[in-house]
């Protein structure tokens, strides 16, 4: 990224934080956070920097207001008995704490709040999205196809998508063991070419699944992130919304957080 595109989006830094972007700037803001890790880094910064900002406000506020009693109290012993003085001294004290004590909450809050929204409105990014598990993926089989699965999940697992893709073509000849794990091989080889950002071969590898496949409601869900990470935010919602509509769906609350980025 240009320095000249990364000041353009950090002069809309405060705007997006307090929601008062327009909304064809806060799409092509938010596109570009999922697009550029080093502007994600530029917004934490932001947001800690205001985050600072309102605890110094807080401290110079708590000074003047310190520094006004002092003078005052001063001022008006010269003036009025010590009796008055102690009355209005007290007085004044304690209208001191407590707009000292109501500006520390306001800023603990805007701070939780700022923070809060900050980490819920973060785009997804493909290094975030979970891979199928150890678990659903491992072969028991003894064949040299077999052989060649297990490291090919071994290298999946370790996010060497490039070393698992070649050894899932060197089964891809052996129709018995694809007759008999097509989902999950679809499934895996989907996903890597996902991470590696093919997804018209991603997309590809998936719809090879079937519905009646007991692998298919992963196969939903990468499918849904294949749209979001190709940009096609249309078909993306469409796929989230049908996953929403399935309660038993193990992917139905993240759906609903990714679909509410979108809107």
């Amino acid at each position: 990224m240009s320095q000249d595109i990364l000041n353009k989006f950090e002069q809309l830094f405060d705007d997006y934080l307090d929601g008062r972007l327009e909304s064809i700037d806060q799409t092509e803001l938010e596109r570009a956070l999922k697009q550029y890790p080093e502007l994600n880094s530029k917004l934490k910064e932001h947001v800690e920097a205001r985050a600072n900002i309102r605890i110094a406000g807080e401290q110079q506020l708590k000074s003047l207001f310190l520094k006004e009693f002092e003078t005052g109290s001063t001022t008006e012993e010269n003036h009025t008995s010590s009796k008055d003085v102690e009355q209005d001294s007290s007085f004044r004290k304690y209208v001191v704490l407590a707009l000292i004590g109501l500006a520390s909450l306001l800023g603990i809050y805007l701070l939780a709040s700022t923070l809060k929204n900050n980490t819920q409105d973060q785009p997804l990014q493909i290094a975030m999205i979970e891979d199928p598990s150890y678990e659903l993926l491992r072969g028991e089989s003894d064949t040299e196809s077999a052989d060649n699965w297990r490291q090919a999940v071994q290298s999946f697992m370790k996010k060497d998508y490039h070393q698992s893709l070649e050894l899932l073509e060197d089964i891809n000849t052996d129709s018995t063991f694809l007759a008999k794990h097509a989902g999950k091989y679809s499934l895996m080889k989907g996903v890597s070419y996902l991470k590696l950002k093919q997804f018209k071969r991603s997309e590809s590898e998936f719809n090879k699944v079937a519905s009646s496949n007991p692998y298919f409601d992963q196969v939903e869900w990468y499918l849904s992130l294949v749209a979001y990470f190709d940009d096609n935010y249309i078909l993306a919602k469409e796929r989230l919304d049908k996953i929403t509509k399935n309660e038993n769906h193990y992917q139905r609350d993240k759906a609903f957080q990714l679909l509410s980025q979108l809107e």
